[in-house]
């Protein structure tokens, strides 16, 4: 995967930002769903 910057090479495009951000929640989520169930999640994509 490539990372694109901004002329000035220190901020993220929107996209790079949305895709930590979704990433990030992604973590999240999986985390609270395997502490509440105790197990691997029950719902799976």
């Amino acid at each position: 995967m490539t990372y694109h910057f901004v002329s000035d090479g220190t901020v993220p495009e929107p996209n790079t930002m949305l895709l930590l951000s979704l990433g990030l929640v992604a973590l999240g989520w999986r985390r609270h769903a395997h502490e509440r169930s105790g197990s691997v999640p029950e719902l799976q994509t």
